[in-house]
């Protein structure tokens, strides 16, 4: 039911596949049909199959009828599953704002009840992308920047999973980027997300907190790494492992390594690099990136400390490929 495809449920039930799921742990096919979203038709071929409809999945799946019958029924919408999520979660997980506006309004239910792990009903909407469901619950009261166990907040969940829309709203609802133990432009630089490092930026987020321009570097993000630079990104930002323009080359993004050669060169000298790039390049057998490089004018023929071209480099590490480019760049020697 989770991503193996539309015939998998079917077939996996045609062979006598259990809708329940494992006895010990029932439910869970549908909890997963419900979870991922359109993944209707996956929840009611289950149910055609006999799969047990329990109040949470009735409230994921939108099925406002049964959500009601279950709580006339003596149901308790403050029970929790063994995820720790109560009624409201559900609906919150599934996107449905009329079940979680019945849960506040009709059985009063607190739209800032935390789980084991801390996370409230705001933090499951963002963390699907339910945009709609987390402005319904911030108009009703929801912490707009509550912290699960871990110091993570709802925005930093919608940042994680990638969803702009969501990121929007909780920003113009009075997120903070700042709260929380979220690095929030670096995870959407890393993701490759530019909406929502646009929407960070224009939101007052620090172009160089927790090294953003490192994050888009090591993902390879093109777009992202200029929109950093033209903001004021730092080239000389780096951690343990080194600064953009170094992460991107011994990763083999050769457009990033484009876009940051300029402010490279420029701040060369004053970064206190001692092995040129091409040496590097070389060394690490990127093709693409030895190319890019001797485009933009870096010298086949510069020795490094030890006195060895590039060329040196490709042979002793194994990198035919670059080999052969760095000889036709210095005239097939």
């Amino acid at each position: 039911v989770r991503d193996d495809g539309d015939d998998a449920p079917p077939a996996l039930l045609d062979h006598g596949a259990d809708p329940n799921g494992n006895p010990e742990r029932p439910g869970r096919p549908l909890y997963w049909a419900a979870r991922r979203g359109g993944r209707a038709e996956a929840a009611e071929l289950l149910l055609a199959r006999g799969a047990t409809l329990d109040a949470h999945a009735a409230a994921m799946l939108g099925y406002a009828d049964k959500v009601r019958e279950f709580i006339a029924g003596g149901v308790d919408p403050n029970k929790t599953n063994e995820r720790g999520e109560n009624l409201l979660h559900a609906a919150a997980d599934g996107s449905y704002p009329d079940i979680a506006a019945c849960l506040i309004d009709e059985h009063g239910m607190d739209v800032n009840a935390p789980t084991e792990d801390g996370y409230t009903p705001l933090h499951c909407a963002a963390e699907e992308g339910r945009a709609s469901v987390a402005t319904l619950l911030i108009e009703r009261g929801a912490e707009v920047d509550a912290e699960t166990d871990s110091r993570w907040t709802p925005l930093y969940r919608a940042v994680l999973s990638r969803e702009p829309e969501t990121v929007r709203v909780l920003l113009e609802k009075g997120a903070s980027i700042s709260v929380g133990g979220g690095r929030l432009l670096s995870a959407a630089a890393f993701e490759g997300d530019i909406q929502t490092v646009r929407l960070l930026l224009a939101h007052g987020a620090d172009v160089n907190a927790d090294t953003p321009l490192l994050s888009a570097a090591v993902g390879g993000h093109v777009e992202i790494a200029r929109l950093l630079l033209e903001n004021g990104a730092d080239i000389a930002a780096w951690d343990e492992h080194g600064m953009p323009f170094d992460r991107a080359l011994r990763a083999g993004h050769a457009e990033v390594v484009r876009i940051l050669w300029p402010e490279y060169q420029r701040r060369r000298d004053e970064m206190n690099e001692q092995r040129p790039s091409l040496h590097t390049a070389a060394a690490t057998g990127h093709v693409a990136v030895v190319q890019v490089l001797l485009e933009l004018g870096a010298d086949p023929t510069e020795t490094d400390g030890q006195g060895q071209t590039p060329l040196d480099m490709a042979e002793r590490w194994g990198n035919p490929e670059a080999a052969e480019v760095l000889r036709e760049a210095m005239g097939g020697l």
